[in-house]
């Protein structure tokens, strides 16, 4: 017998593709690739390809979703286009007898300036006669090398007469044009320099090339909305008093394509509630599944210990202090007075999903090892921070007493409980045997040192405490030895 495949997936797929709500565009991008998907769309364009997906025959092309990942494309038996036949070099680009939901991509701004961006990339470097050359050449040689018979790509044939390096020049000036219609400078049109607001959050907006694959303003990134290919609006959070706003446009590879400063006074009193980074775990091995997937990932708990109910749109987790603002909070997730959220620090945001589950998935994952974690409210202010060290599987470190400490069992979506107990060892002597007991907690590991002098430690062991002790020795050969147990974390 054969086993049902799950294609809720592509299911999924068809639905926000056939979507016709406001929340479209942003639907989409949350399961597809959409990078690659206009890329490979101007790839099939510049050679006027017109038997794969995105064109009228809608075939010879695989999509492919990998686990936690994003819809993608793979086109194959690219066997047309170049002047083979039924390629001309102005043949139409966005063909208009497609799916109807393809041509809805094909309308969107947001989506088709990776097209624009795919085909300003390729113009004038790959897709040229002056650098296609070479590689021609190289094949012309080595096809007559093995003596088989064809037409040489410098030589014009096919139904337009044409060789290849000329058909591709000629294919590239029927798209330049259309391409510098849409491609236009970086430039911020508003708010005015040296203007004021009582509001907190503003809406920037100007005009960006195609080439600028993101706008960030002090280092957060904005997300635009695109009423052009050229044209972009987005929301910005202002913090008390001046605000002097570095707005970049950067290029796909992160580098600064273009700038503009604008200063901007806020009148009015900002003011964040003081939510707490109140615990977290690591080394996620056993103690706690993911409900959306079932892993067993890693997982920060935050609290609000104000009395107002906290918004968390457009707040930043991160665990990067050279990048504060590397996860932002979307739409709907907020936390009670005296509540708590879980955050799944797994790396996998297209898990957020408030109909199935009011946790939040953080796209990036805590390392066992140690690191920090930052919290950051919606206009850059720090708010707050914790850094830790090597971590004890399925174990925690949270508040507890108004300090940072490794807590004795973990508590998500709850009060924490009590600190884990700090080693105390005694010892007996039994000729040249020491003998330690250490109190402990149990599940955590205990790293066993010795040293000669208190300034170099040498270890001598790693143990996992399975009960409330210890039991450690060791032979003694030497007149003066100093131990000490340590507790990871």
């Amino acid at each position: 017998s054969r086993t049902r495949l799950d294609d809720s997936s592509i299911v999924d797929l068809m639905q926000r593709a056939d979507d016709t709500g406001p929340d479209y565009g942003q639907r989409l991008l949350e399961i597809i690739d959409m990078d690659n998907w206009m890329r490979t769309f101007a790839l099939i364009d510049l050679a006027s390809y017109w038997d794969a997906f995105g064109n009228p025959n809608w075939k010879n092309t695989y999509l492919y979703k990998p686990d936690g990942g994003k819809w993608v494309q793979f086109t194959w038996d690219f066997d047309v286009g170049l002047g083979v036949f039924n390629d001309p070099t102005n043949q139409t680009l966005f063909p208009g007898n497609v799916d109807a939901n393809i041509r809805r991509m094909y309308q969107t701004p947001a989506f088709v300036r990776s097209y624009w961006r795919a085909m300003d990339q390729s113009l004038g470097t790959f897709f040229s006669s002056r650098l296609v050359r070479r590689i021609l050449e190289e094949k012309r040689r080595a096809y007559a090398a093995a003596g088989l018979g064809f037409t040489s790509p410098f030589s014009p044939s096919g139904p337009y007469n044409l060789s290849v390096p000329s058909w591709i020049d000629q294919r590239a000036a029927f798209i330049q044009p259309q391409l510098n219609a849409v491609n236009v400078p970086f430039e911020v049109l508003a708010p005015a320099n040296g203007s004021s607001t009582g509001e907190q959050t503003i809406t920037l907006s100007g005009t960006a090339p195609v080439s600028a694959a993101a706008i960030e303003v002090n280092g957060i990134a904005l997300e635009p909305a695109w009423a052009s290919v050229g044209s972009w609006s987005a929301p910005f959070v202002l913090q008390p008093g001046p605000n002097l706003l570095v707005v970049r446009a950067l290029g796909s590879d992160g580098i600064e394509i273009a700038s503009e400063t604008r200063t901007v006074t806020f009148t009015g009193n900002g003011g964040w509630p003081a939510l707490v980074i109140n615990e977290w775990m690591a080394s996620n091995q056993t103690a706690l599944a993911d409900p959306a997937d079932g892993d067993f990932d890693d997982w920060i708990e935050l609290f609000n210990p104000t009395a107002t109910p906290a918004d968390l749109e457009g707040w930043f987790l991160s665990d990067d202090p050279l990048d504060p603002y590397k996860f932002q909070i979307p739409a709907g997730f907020s936390i009670p007075v005296g509540g708590f959220l879980l955050v799944w620090a797994d790396n996998e945001p297209t898990q957020n999903d408030l109909a199935a589950h009011r946790d939040l998935h953080a796209a990036f994952q805590l390392a066992a090892g140690g690191e920090g974690i930052l919290l950051s409210a919606p206009d850059g202010n720090l708010i707050d921070r914790v850094d830790f060290g090597q971590q004890s599987a399925d174990k925690t470190m949270g508040r507890a007493d108004d300090q940072i400490v490794a807590l004795a069992a973990p508590s998500p979506d709850a009060t924490n409980g009590r600190a884990a107990v700090d080693p105390v060892a005694t010892f007996t002597i039994d000729g040249s045997t020491l003998s330690f007991t250490v109190v402990a907690e149990p599940g955590f590991r205990y790293e066993v040192e010795t040293s000669e002098d208190l300034l170099t430690w040498e270890s001598l062991g790693n143990i996992l405490a399975e009960g409330n002790t210890i039991e450690f020795t060791d032979s003694v050969d030497r007149t003066r030895l100093f131990y000490r147990f340590r507790r990871t974390p």
